[in-house]
């Protein structure tokens, strides 16, 4: 792929961090509008589309669609055992739930400090890093210039908020041996792909560059911290 033709504000999904409240892409993203049509069919029908049954309901019913496409069309809905796992996924699997384990403590004992909304945003970030990281990954050489370079931008500006962050809770934990912890653990997962960041081209940084500062780009990129919105 020409990599000077790829539009980032083509696909804002490409860079999701699922936060459609904050971007101001959502009136062209097909993720968002989507979100959007099931929120109103819920709330006419006077349903809660947060409600976590709700959202389990709904999962089902997407799972039985999909399984029922696919025996239509003649195939089997069971595919046997699936295929091992290739080791490079398994261990950024691990040390995402590990570094996100860490996470979810300091944000517990952040909001026991009565800090609740810094804690919220450790709870956010702790369940964002991880499956960017195994996207990257996961996406091969042939999926990289459309999707995984779009996904290291992303980690790059996760990086930025988490180190952020951690900075304000140091402020109110002090030194910590579980922010020690999460350095430690952190760089043991970046170490997976952070030697691909140069391979992101150059275009799609000054593209996204330009969209930063006119303030269009998409949400993980929005120069709006989090917290205030």
């Amino acid at each position: 792929m020409d990599t000077s033709e790829f539009d980032p504000l083509a696909s804002p999904y490409n860079f999701c961090d699922r936060r459609c409240e904050r971007c101001p892409l959502t009136g062209s993203c097909a993720v968002a509008v989507r979100e959007r049509r099931r929120d109103w069919a819920l709330r006419a029908r006077g349903i809660d589309p947060d409600d976590p049954e709700v959202v389990t309901a709904e999962m089902a019913s997407e799972l039985d669609l999909a399984v029922a496409i696919i025996e239509d069309e003649g195939f089997t809905s069971d595919p046997g055992p699936p295929p091992p796992e290739p080791i490079e996924l398994a261990r950024a699997s691990r040390r995402s739930r590990a570094w996100a384990m860490t996470m979810s403590v300091l944000a517990k004992q952040v909001r026991g400090a009565g800090e609740g909304a810094r804690a919220l945003e450790l709870e956010l970030l702790s369940i964002l890093l991880g499956p960017k990281v195994i996207r990257v990954l996961a996406g091969g050489e042939e999926a990289f210039e459309v999707d995984g370079a779009p996904t290291l931008l992303v980690i790059e500006k996760l990086i930025e908020h988490i180190e952020a962050t951690l900075r304000e809770v140091e402020s109110v934990l002090g030194p910590h041996g579980d922010l020690v912890l999460e350095r430690q653990q952190r760089a043991e997962l970046l170490a997976l792909v952070v030697h691909r960041r140069s391979d992101v081209p150059p275009g799609l940084r000054d593209r996204m560059g330009a969209l930063i500062a006119s303030q269009r780009a998409p949400s993980p990129f929005c120069v709006v911290p989090c917290a205030t919105v």
